[in-house]
């Protein structure tokens, strides 16, 4: 089929993953200049759930992944994702498979899997393909070489960094007749590789950082010069992560001082800052009688029956244009019952599976204790059964 836009063939192929096989061959072999985009349905996404024996633990169960020859590394796919032939991949086919361990049904759950169709779009583009930092990738190196195959007729490459998926503000923008270079010779060419002193100075921070190339080209003579650009290259993001917790979740409803009463049921919702390994989020929630303050004992893992850990299932603009795109999640409380409630939202690093790094922001409401000032007993328990009660209404970016 023609592309309205540049002529290229654009080649479609489907591929169906079967709710009760690991991983499957779409029988698209990666060719040279060729762009691939992967597309879903919404079951994609996955449980939201992590589990810590998946191929990806720091992932939704279940949520759809993809993987280069038989043996290579599994990157997430969701709903959606876009994959380039590179100097790496190129003659090897692309497999689909599940975020699950254990991938066969049982016989107690039969049906609540379904098989999920796959849609492959292949386009040919003039890019230079990236190599690494892989996609999704992150690690504590915060001066990381960024690498990308060679083109032939170029003149040089440009490369730009940036918190931004859209690139709105640049960490930098550059250009080198070199196609592997530190972040620091991105930043500032004239630094010696050897001065270390000047290179801490202008490190990348902990943080989400992505980065994409274009090449100019001379397709002319040395006396007749003919230069022009390249497609962009893919969008890769790269973590940088140095073990800090994330920064504390901000609950947007319900709003501080919100009058809630008896019998209630409250949606949550709630943000964070993108982190460079992943951010997960689960909750806790306690009732003490009226005039008492219940609190989480923090040396005790079952206070406040926390839920199971979580991803964050969108990812939405925050009106402010020069803030990253933040994490966005949500919960149903249960019934609001008389009496004096903590309700605590956490957060932690995708990789930090010992929970030893948690930030959390406390929700507290008093229900119904007006009429009985002086209420106060030494009674408080958990409450609620800490089930995720499913999509949420309106229209929410899903990432």
């Amino acid at each position: 089929v023609p592309d309205s836009e540049s002529g290229s063939p654009t080649r479609y192929l489907t591929v169906t993953l079967p709710a009760d096989s690991a991983w499957v061959n779409t029988g698209y072999l990666f060719f040279p200049r060729e762009v691939l985009r992967i597309t879903a349905d919404e079951s994609a996404l996955g449980e939201l759930t992590v589990v810590e024996t998946d191929p990806l633990p720091y992932l939704a169960h279940r949520m759809l992944l993809g993987r280069v020859g038989e043996r290579g590394r599994p990157f997430p796919i969701g709903r959606k994702y876009r994959a380039a032939a590179n100097s790496l991949n190129v003659g090897e086919y692309l497999y689909v498979g599940w975020n699950d361990r254990d991938f066969i049904l049982p016989e107690d759950s039969e049906g609540e899997w379904e098989d999920l169709g796959v849609s492959l779009e292949v386009d040919t583009s003039t890019a230079a393909p990236l190599l690494s930092p892989i996609d999704g990738m992150w690690s504590d190196d915060q001066n990381p070489l960024f690498n990308w195959d060679e083109i032939d007729d170029v003149y040089q490459y440009k490369i730009e960094v940036s918190r931004y998926p859209d690139f709105r503000i640049l960490e930098v923008s550059n250009t080198t007749s070199f196609t592997s270079v530190s972040f620091v010779e991105i930043a500032y060419p004239g630094i010696p590789g050897t001065d270390q002193e000047q290179q801490e100075e202008v490190q990348l921070d902990e943080g989400v950082y992505y980065w994409r190339v274009r090449a100019q080209l001379n397709t002319g003579r040395t006396l007749a010069p003919n230069f022009g650009w390249t497609d962009w290259s893919l969008i890769f993001r790269y973590g940088v992560e140095l073990g800090t917790a994330p920064a504390d979740p901000v609950i947007v409803r319900p709003g501080s001082g919100m009058d809630l009463e008896e019998g209630d049921v409250v949606n949550f919702e709630f943000t964070v800052d993108p982190d460079p390994s992943g951010v997960l989020w689960r909750y806790r929630q306690m009732k003490g009688a009226c005039g008492s303050e219940p609190e989480i004992d923090p040396d005790d893992p079952a206070s406040g029956e926390p839920t199971d850990w979580k991803v964050f299932p969108s990812v939405i603009e925050d009106p402010n244009p020069t803030k990253e795109p933040q994490q966005y999640a949500y919960f149903v409380s249960p019934d609001l019952a008389r009496g004096e409630w903590l309700i605590r939202v956490e957060v932690r690093d995708g990789d930090d599976f010992e929970a030893e790094r948690v930030s959390g922001t406390d929700f507290r409401a008093s229900i119904g204790c007006e009429e009985y000032p002086d209420e106060v007993t030494d009674e408080t328990t958990n409450a609620g059964d800490g089930e995720f009660p499913g999509p949420a209404t309106g229209e929410i970016p899903v990432s």
